[in-house]
């Protein structure tokens, strides 16, 4: 397998990323962090290095610890609502009425979450 190019291991800054940190995830967590780097089409390590560069320089709105299993719990339900629209829409005419119903409800959680969020103090 081929490293991938110096461009691509670089940060949005310019500098180069070359330093690593592990992290353990649930199963569920996994798949709300690899949808939202998906939506946001980058690799899941880029999009947890931006989120977490942004988080701790407080660029982006710090969540209070009682909304935090809101929110996540609002990106789990929306992961399993994106898989059961691909099922669905894989299963032919008869279920793309249902995956539509999918994508429709997993919009109104995402604005929801995106609501909480802006009522959130800067």
């Amino acid at each position: 397998m081929s490293r991938p190019s110096s461009a691509r291991q670089r940060s949005r800054n310019g500098h180069r990323r070359h330093k690593k940190i592990t992290v353990r995830l649930s199963t569920p967590e996994e798949a709300v962090i690899r949808e939202a780097a998906a939506r946001a089409g980058m690799a899941v390590g880029a999009w947890l290095g931006q989120v977490g560069v942004e988080s701790a320089s407080s660029r982006s709105r710090p969540v209070p610890v009682a909304l935090r299993g809101l929110l996540t719990q609002l990106a789990l339900v929306r992961a399993q609502l994106d898989q059961a629209h691909t099922r669905l829409a894989s299963a032919g005419p008869e279920g793309a009425s249902a995956a539509a119903s999918c994508s429709q409800v997993a919009r109104y959680l995402e604005a929801a979450g995106a609501q909480i969020i802006r009522g959130l103090p800067r």
